[in-house]
């Protein structure tokens, strides 16, 4: 069997991916990989496991990946970002950690453009507890007036 195509050259030949300006952006987690996509588990070539984070800047829409390693060198980056998502956990705890316990969860990410076979791409450097927004920041305290005070006497003027 045979199909009938006729074909056109593609205006813009490859769009260039948009790319986040260096700075702390706030993220969410929108979803947890530990296996490819032909359902193989994520090792790295020294045997250690790792999760892919995707995340989601709300603000521009743009989705960058973040992933952890469990290994001896990954773990300061697996703790910071566990403390960065708000795990509740005591120092020395061991935890059981599933990819699922990060969905929906929000952090702060510092994001840096790098270059790799000269593609340009973001990259979540390092992650924080994300800032408050606006809703969230409580309401400054006025100042209660103070009564006058004399100033030959300092004390309250009653009047």
């Amino acid at each position: 069997m045979t199909f009938r195509h006729t074909f056109q050259v593609p205006s813009g030949e490859e769009k260039a991916a948009e790319l986040l300006k260096p700075d702390w952006y706030n993220f969410e987690v929108i979803d947890c990989f530990t296996t490819d996509r032909d359902n193989n588990d994520f090792f790295t070539k020294a045997g250690d496991p790792y999760i892919k984070v995707r995340a989601l800047e709300p603000l521009s829409g743009i989705i960058l990946y973040h992933t952890l390693f469990f290994s001896e060198q990954g773990h300061g980056k697996v703790n910071a970002f566990l403390h960065a998502t708000g795990a509740q956990a005591e120092d020395g705890e061991e935890l059981e950690i599933s990819p699922s316990h990060f969905v929906g969860k929000c952090f702060r990410g510092k994001v840096e453009i790098t270059e790799r076979n000269g593609r340009k791409y973001n990259q979540i450097a390092r992650v924080r507890k994300p800032e408050a927004t606006q809703e969230e920041k409580p309401e400054p305290q006025e100042e209660q007036a103070k009564p006058e005070l004399d100033p030959d006497l300092e004390e309250d003027v009653p009047f």
